[in-house]
Order: structure tokens, then sequence, then C-alpha cells
């Protein structure tokens, strides 16, 4: 998951990795929508994330991310992925029938790569596919993953669902700029006081969002990011890992229809 932008005609290498493991209603006008060879657990990070050390191994074309790079994951996994709650960040109608349920780490290239296919695709969706974001920082080779999903947090709670998805397009955009300077600045532009930042940064219920969105990515297939789930309303459900150009995306979403 750490590589170059993905494009529809060019499919940067994906990067081997070694890995860790919410948008609410956003009333945006809407649009439309690999196989590890062995995963070992590392141990467990301080937000509670797990690390996982894999092995690279041929990817279909298109498919890049961080840690692995993953076929499409079983349906037994996948069906495990938690319901969507107020809790969640969600972009799109939320009530939307089709839910894109993506797992990513804001320092991440991959997840950088696929949040602009994934914003198109909900504004073309006319109302009929909602995205939520949900953590899966790999601590181990991303350092500001897990300082950069609290901020985003933090930014939420006291902002609101508008300002977490402010905060994840500016941070996809500038990932150089990464850093605790960054965060507070964003926060200040979302109107959060410095006191109150700075005091939700260290909460344990800060640290336990991230840690209980950890988890989930784990017991629902993921091995990597970007991890998506693609759920219906009828209850069918799809998944993939990586940044996925337009079209592929797309293929995935038609399945669950």
């Amino acid at each position: 998951m750490d590589t170059d932008t993905t494009t529809e005609q060019e499919t940067p290498e994906p990067e081997k990795i070694e890995e860790e493991k919410p948008r609410h209603k956003h009333k945006k006008e809407p649009g439309v929508f690999f196989t590890p060879v062995a995963v070992l657990i590392a141990g467990a990070m301080i937000s509670g994330a797990i690390v996982y050390s894999l092995q690279r191994s041929p990817l279909p074309q298109g498919e890049n991310v961080a840690a692995v790079g993953a076929r499409e994951q079983g349906a037994s996994s996948a069906e495990k992925v938690q319901k969507v709650t107020e809790k969640d960040h969600v972009f799109g109608d939320v009530d939307a029938k089709i839910t894109l349920i993506e797992f990513s780490d804001f320092q991440c290239p991959y997840c950088a790569s696929l949040h602009p296919t994934l914003t198109r695709i909900v504004e073309e969706s006319s109302g009929s596919i909602k995205w939520v974001y949900r953590h899966f920082p790999l601590t181990a080779i991303h350092d500001e993953a897990n300082t950069a999903a609290l901020a985003s947090e933090c930014i939420a709670q006291y902002a609101g669902n508008d300002a977490f998805w402010t905060f994840a397009e500016k941070v996809f955009k500038n990932q150089k700029r990464l850093g605790t300077p960054f965060y507070e600045e964003l926060a200040s532009a979302a109107g959060v006081s410095p006191k109150d930042f700075a005091s939700c940064m260290i909460s344990k219920d800060t640290t336990a969002r991230i840690t209980a969105n950890l988890d989930d990515a784990i017991a629902s297939g993921g091995q990597g990011t970007p991890y998506v789930v693609i759920v219906n309303a009828d209850g069918r459900i799809s998944s993939f890992s990586g940044a996925l150009p337009y079209a592929q995306v797309v293929a995935q979403i038609e399945k669950v229809r």
C-alpha cells in the first residue's frame, strides 16, 4: 500500500509491507461506483493495530495495496463487517441502498489514489451509493497513520461529518505534510479549539474508536489498505483490496446489485 497514484491506463507496482490493522450523513451530490502468500501477525500496536508481515504475490493488473496484494476476500469474511451506525463517517446519501465500507490509512499512497475514485463514484450514483470511512492504520510502516486517524476523529467530534471529509481530502492531497502541526492547522480551520483538540487527541475514547475500526477490518478479511467491503441493502456482499481503477471498482459494485 505504498506506491504511485493508480490510473486506468497505468498501474503502479504495489509495495511489500508489514501491516496493522467512520463519514456520517453527507449530502454531496451523488454517482456510481489480490492473493497474499503469507500473513504473519507481528504484534499489537499502541492503537490496538495488528501488524502483518506480508509476502508479495503476483497481482491482477490494477490492484495495488499497501502490505498485501489480495484478491477478492471470501464472503465468509467480508460478511462479518460491522453494520453502519450513526458513529460512522458517511459520504453520500445515508439512505443509499449500496454501501462502500472502506478501511483506509491516511498515510497510505494507495488509499490516496483510491480516494478520488470513490468520491467520483458516489457523486455520480444519484444517491444510490454511500461511502463509509473506517480506520486501518498500518503503524508498522506508517509512523503518522495512527496520529492522523486520531486527529480526524477529533475534528469529526467537534466540527462534524463534513469537517471529517474535508480533513481526509486535504490529508490525502498533502501526505508529505503529515504531522501534528498540519493536524492542528486543519483543526483550527475547522473551528476546533486548540484545547479541545489536544484533549481529544489523548482521550482513551478516541483511541478506542480507532481500535474498534482496526478489529473490524481484520475480522472482515482486511489484509492491507485500502480494503473495501461492498454491501447491498438486500444483504449481498462483495469486497476488494487495492487502488483499483474506476471501471474495475464499478464492476465490483455491480456484483452486489
